[in-house]
């Protein structure tokens, strides 16, 4: 059998090219999520700084209205999210929680009041990805 196998260790890479756009693209999953969580009717401007740049979530009554990302800007002071871009990639995907990005990383800063919020955008979730060949 070609392809991953669950019992054994395979590993992968992904680089946004465009996280904004792709953040965008899975909108409805996002709402969802948000739907069926404690937030749901959430109104509130979600920024992560990226260190290169920030990406922004603009949230209106529970509906993702706006994702932007603007290069060489970075949010500034206490209490704001900020990691690098490889760990916000595990977290979109689903291959580490924000418990244990902020262990694997020092630098992952998320303040305790948004903790709960990413856990919910960003759950940490099991799959299997496999391609028949031929």
């Amino acid at each position: 059998m070609l392809g991953p196998r669950e019992e054994r260790q395979y590993g992968w890479q992904v680089r946004f090219l465009d996280r904004a756009g792709f953040l965008s693209l899975i909108r409805p999953v996002l709402e969802r999520r948000l739907a069926d969580s404690l937030y749901h009717g959430l109104t509130h401007d979600l920024s992560i700084d990226l260190y290169e740049s920030c990406l922004t979530l603009k949230w209106e009554e529970g509906q993702l209205v706006e994702v932007r990302e603007d290069p060489g800007l970075t949010v500034a002071g206490a209490g704001q999210t900020k990691m690098p871009e490889h760990a916000l990639v595990k977290s979109v995907f689903g291959y580490r929680n924000l418990e244990r990005l902020m262990d694997e990383y020092p630098d992952v800063s998320v303040p305790r009041f948004l903790r709960p919020l990413l856990d919910v955008l960003f759950p940490q979730l099991k799959a299997m990805v496999d391609i028949p060949i031929g």
